[in-house]
């Protein structure tokens, strides 16, 4: 995500794990208006301002057909599941195996390391059914 807004937001990279659902509550937050408690994402405008870190020390996702069949059950139209945490991204597809990555040694997520790694796809994928029961 990019963020500019000279005289406010410090220039830099940042390596924190940011999400789409983000951008609306920064964009509140900029234009003064507080985001409603319920929304999920994070204002990301103080970490820009290099005033600390985001408050998430992971980020989930999913994928879904673009042809919906049933928009009211959206399970039906899902193909894969993910979460990022720390260094490591478990993909977990509706149907195969799930894939482990290094994404700080491996960005291109070229080297799958899920044969190899049972205790970090078992922690990641608790996560994972954590988060989407609590969908």
């Amino acid at each position: 995500m990019l963020i500019r807004w000279p005289g406010r937001v410090k220039p830099g990279r940042y390596d924190d794990l940011v999400s789409t659902i983000d951008v609306v509550p920064t964009i509140l937050n900029a234009a003064g208006i507080e985001p409603p408690a319920e929304m999920q994402g994070l204002s990301l405008l103080g970490v820009a301002a290099g005033e600390g870190r985001p408050k998430r020390d992971a980020v989930f996702g999913e994928i879904f057909l673009h042809t919906a069949t049933d928009i009211e059950k959206p399970a039906v139209n899902l193909t894969h599941r993910w979460v990022r945490a720390g260094d490591w991204k478990l993909i977990v597809p509706v149907k195969g195996k799930a894939e482990l990555y290094n994404v700080k040694d491996d960005p291109f997520e070229k080297s799958d390391l899920a044969a190899n790694r049972d205790t970090e796809v078992t922690r990641l994928r608790e996560r994972l059914d954590g988060w989407w029961r609590g969908r």
